[in-house]
Parts: structure tokens; sequence; C-alpha cells
């Protein structure tokens, strides 16, 4: 469904609606697209998965930025 395995966890943090629950989620994909960063550097240098990763990023941040309450 996705081209890369990491995009699930982008897609769950976009989808969630509760508040509460949406921050650790938020957390856990910014975790998980930090660590593809970090990978990728040491494998290979793949400018479109790079791409990818960064405006996952900043996507996250604008979710974020969205609900009151949550750390940007």
């Amino acid at each position: 469904m996705f081209k890369y395995p990491w995009q699930e966890a982008i897609i769950e943090a976009a989808r969630e609606l509760e508040p509460q629950d949406l921050y650790p989620k938020l957390e856990k994909a910014e975790a998980i697209v930090r660590a593809r960063m970090a990978t990728l550097s040491e494998d290979c240098n793949d400018p479109v998965e790079r791409h990818a990763l960064v405006e996952a990023l900043d996507a996250l941040r604008i979710l974020g930025r969205g609900h009151t309450g949550l750390p940007c």
C-alpha cells in the first residue's frame, strides 16, 4: 500500500482524532522517520526517499501544530 514501510506510522498519526492519543503517535512516527534517515545515511544515498523523509517530518510538525497543548 505504501512505497516505504515507515509511511504507515505517518498515516496512523494523521488519522488520529483524539488529541490525547495524537502526541504519542507523532513521537513514534518521528522516531521511525529519524531512524530511517540514519539508516539511509549509512546504507546508501537515495535522494527520493530522503526527500520523502524530510517531507514526512514537515507533515508531522504541521499535524502537531494543529492541536493545542502539543509541543511543536
